[in-house]
């Protein structure tokens, strides 16, 4: 019965997820002709030296990563807003009414969202790739760009591992860190619907509230872990990059007890504290 639930909610997002991906196609695609396309005309050496393409190129980006932005965020309030209105509001009668345990109803709302959240940072990442690679090599020259980043990847490794295999490792590390960020921030998505509906009025401010006090609270306590653990490298340039691979791991592990939290949280409010509209 989960993964019935499953297949209807990926079904019920795929509109939402087409959407994300045309927006993003287009943007992509006017990002590159405004950003990259002049640049391969032109040529890279002839054109952006002025202040007046500088300022224009500097607008241009800027608004690409706001739209990359905006495509984010209205993505996190679409799952938020989709999880109230089908626990919480007149539809959660229904909902509720489903032969599911509430462990199978939580991860039959989440388990979907935390896909849907995947691909559109996946998509985001791609997009990003194309544009700011693109222009990096319309501006430099491929055989330049080729071997600057082979440069810059070979520091990496050197500076964040004294392996080989450095920078396989740091590329595992940031992948898996970049999917526990994804689960751990969309169960507190979903935990911030959960808190919402605990009130008799304003639910949808309360959500709202809770999801910008939740995550500054949040980053205040992965600053502090940043802000010591660097500080106890400072001193060392390779230990400093080593810090910021150990600071991603405590974040990480940070998260996991975030998402478990979470789910406890959500588990405890539906199945004691129900309270629909």
């Amino acid at each position: 019965m989960t993964g019935k639930m499953i297949k209807y909610e990926l079904k019920q997002m795929r509109p939402v997820l087409l959407i994300s991906f045309i927006a993003l196609f287009f943007v992509t695609i006017v990002g590159f002709m405004v950003g990259v396309l002049p640049i391969l005309i032109f040529g890279g050496k002839n054109i952006g030296t002025g202040i007046w393409s500088t300022v224009m190129t500097g607008i241009s980006f800027l608004a690409y990563a706001f739209i990359l932005l905006v495509i984010a965020i209205g993505m996190d309030i679409f799952i938020g807003f989709r999880f109230y209105k089908s626990m919480y509001s007149s539809k959660g009668y229904f909902t509720h009414t489903l032969p599911l345990k509430t462990n199978e109803l939580i991860l039959g709302k989440t388990i979907p969202a935390i896909l849907v959240q995947i691909l559109v940072d996946l998509m985001v990442i791609i997009s990003a790739v194309i544009i700011f690679l693109g222009y990096y090599v319309a501006k430099e020259g491929l055989e330049n760009a080729i071997y600057n980043v082979t440069s810059l990847i070979q520091i990496f490794a050197g500076r964040y591992f004294h392996t080989g295999f450095g920078i396989i490792l740091a590329a595992i590390i940031l992948g898996i860190f970049a999917v526990i960020k994804t689960v751990s921030v969309t169960f507190i998505l979903l935990l911030c619907a959960s808190l919402g509906q605990l009130f008799n009025s304003y639910r949808i401010l309360m959500v709202v509230v809770s999801f910008i006090a939740i995550n500054r609270i949040i980053a205040a306590v992965e600053w502090f872990i940043n802000a010591v653990v660097m500080e106890g490298v400072k001193a060392d340039f390779y230990r400093r990059g080593t810090g910021t691979m150990i600071n991603l791991i405590f974040v990480a592990i940070i998260n996991i007890i975030l998402l478990i939290v979470s789910y406890m949280l959500n588990y405890y409010i539906i199945s004691e504290k129900l309270n629909l509209e």
